[in-house]
C-alpha cells in the first residue's frame, strides 16, 4: 500500500529576473530537498529491519495522512488511530481516540486548505452542526479539523434519504431551509448548501449542516477558483464571486426538488 503525490508545484528552472519571488521559491525548494535527502540518507543508513516485511504491523497505512494526534484549546494532546476513509477522493477519515476524554471515541478528521471555523462554531451553538473538537493549522496552509462523528445508526445523509422516502420531501425541505436561515441569521453564508451536505437524524427531529470549506461572512466569503458546472447553481454564481444568502437557498431547494446531487 503506497501513495504518490507531488512534493511541489511545477517550478520553471529559468533565470526570471523580473520575478524575484519565483526565484526565491525555487531556491527554497532546492534547499528543502537537500536537507530532506540528507536526513533520509542518515535515517536509512541506520535503519535495521527486525522482521520480514510481510509481517510488519503498520499502525498507519500509506493511504492515511501523517498526523496521528491533535491539540485541544488547552494545549492537551489527543492521539487517534485511523479506521477508514469516509469519502473516496476526499481527505475525510473516521478515527478513534486513544487517550483522555476522547479514549475510544469515534470522530471525523478532515484535512483541507480552506475552512471557516467561525461559521462551524456558530452553527454548533445553534445545534445545527456537528460538535467541533479541534482546529489545528498544519504546514503548507493545510488545516486539520476534528469533529463529532454522526454515526449511521443516528444520522442519514439527506441525499440518501430523499431517494428512500420521497413522500417526506416537503417536510425535509422545510427543515433544511429553516437550518439554512438559522445559519444566515449570523450574517453568514455557506456556499455549497446542497442535499449531500445536510444530515438528518433517524427520528427526523434534528438536522446538521456539514462542509464549511467555502463558508464565511456575507460580502467576504467568495466562491473558489473552480466551481462545478453540473450543480443547479443560482444564475448569479460564478468563480471568485461573492457568495450570497439567496444562492444558498436556491441551491438547497433545487438539489432537493430535482434528483438530489
Amino acid at each position: 500500500d503506497f501513495t504518490i503525490d507531488p512534493l511541489t508545484h511545477i517550478l520553471p528552472l529559468l533565470y526570471l529576473k523580473n520575478d524575484p519571488e519565483m526565484m526565491v521559491s525555487i531556491a527554497r525548494t532546492f534547499k528543502a530537498l537537500k536537507t530532506t535527502l540528507g536526513e533520509l540518507k542518515n535515517y536509512y543508513s541506520e535503519f535495521q529491519v527486525t522482521q520480514h516485511i510481510d509481517n510488519l504491523n503498520l499502525q498507519r497505512p500509506a493511504s492515511f495522512p501523517y498526523p496521528s494526534s491533535f491539540k485541544m484549546d488547552d494545549n492537551s494532546n489527543i492521539k487517534f488511530i485511523y479506521k477508514d476513509q469516509l469519502c473516496d477522493g476526499k481527505l475525510i477519515f473516521r478515527v478513534q481516540g486513544q487517550n483522555g476524554e476522547f479514549k475510544d471515541k469515534w470522530m471525523v478528521v478532515k484535512f483541507t486548505q480552506k475552512y471557516c471555523k467561525e461559521v462551524h462554531k456558530f452553527c454548533e451553538k445553534k445545534e445545527i452542526a456537528p460538535e467541533l473538537f479541534a482546529f489545528n493549522n498544519l504546514s503548507g496552509s493545510w488545516k486539520m479539523i476534528v469533529m463529532e462523528y454522526l454515526s449511521d445508526n443516528k444520522y442519514i445523509n439527506l441525499y440518501s434519504l430523499l431517494k428512500e422516502k420521497r413522500e417526506n420531501q416537503k417536510d425535509l425541505q422545510q427543515k433544511a431551509i429553516d437550518a439554512a436561515k438559522l445559519l444566515h441569521s449570523g450574517n453568514y453564508v455557506h456556499g455549497d448548501l446542497r442535499a449531500s451536505n445536510i444530515m438528518i437524524s433517524i427520528d427526523m427531529k434534528h438536522i446538521k449542516i456539514i462542509d464549511f470549506d467555502w463558508s464565511g461572512k456575507v460580502d467576504h466569503a467568495i466562491y473558489p477558483h473552480f466551481v462545478s458546472k453540473i450543480l443547479p447553481w443560482h444564475p448569479d454564481v460564478d468563480c471568485e464571486k461573492p457568495i450570497a444568502k439567496e444562492h444558498d437557498l436556491y441551491l438547497l431547494k433545487k438539489s432537493i426538488e430535482s434528483n438530489p446531487f
